[in-house]
């Protein structure tokens, strides 16, 4: 099972109800790992994040759980990334992330910085987002 980062919209009420109703509806078994009052971590068998995202009006985003930072998927040597979190410090993933384009010889340029949350607005200008949620780190599907 994967597990998920659901970034609720306006009224996280009101998404979490509809990622609910969702689920029950297409027959999709979850458990809910973690949550704030803007965020929702689930286990999930299967997800199609695409797919899933036309039918979530109040879902902003969603973001797959990576295993570490070489797990990143990348497809050009020149890129635009972020880093948010929610819960816990991104200093070490930026650190870990640093080390990993050198490595690969990426030309990476980070944008919004002193952020603590990316909009999907600014989402759309970026190649790489990621997100930090204590120890973990959850790669955006929608760049």
């Amino acid at each position: 099972m994967a597990v998920y980062a659901y970034i609720l919209g306006r009224d996280p009420e009101l998404s979490v109800w509809e990622f609910v109703s969702y689920c029950e509806n297409k027959g999709v078994k979850y458990t809910v790992m973690d949550k704030t009052e803007s965020y929702v971590i689930c286990e999930i068998p299967r997800c199609d994040p695409a797919r899933m995202i036309e039918h979530l009006g109040g879902v902003q985003k969603i973001a797959k759980q990576i295993d570490n930072i070489e797990n990143i998927s990348v497809t050009t040597n020149t890129i635009r990334y972020a880093v948010s979190a929610v819960k816990g410090d991104k200093s070490k993933v930026e650190k870990d992330l640093k080390l990993f384009f050198k490595k690969e010889k990426i030309k990476a340029m980070r944008r919004y910085g002193s952020s603590k949350e990316i909009t999907p607005t600014q989402s759309l200008h970026l190649d790489i987002e990621l997100i930090t949620w204590k120890n973990k780190i959850f790669q955006s599907s929608f760049q």
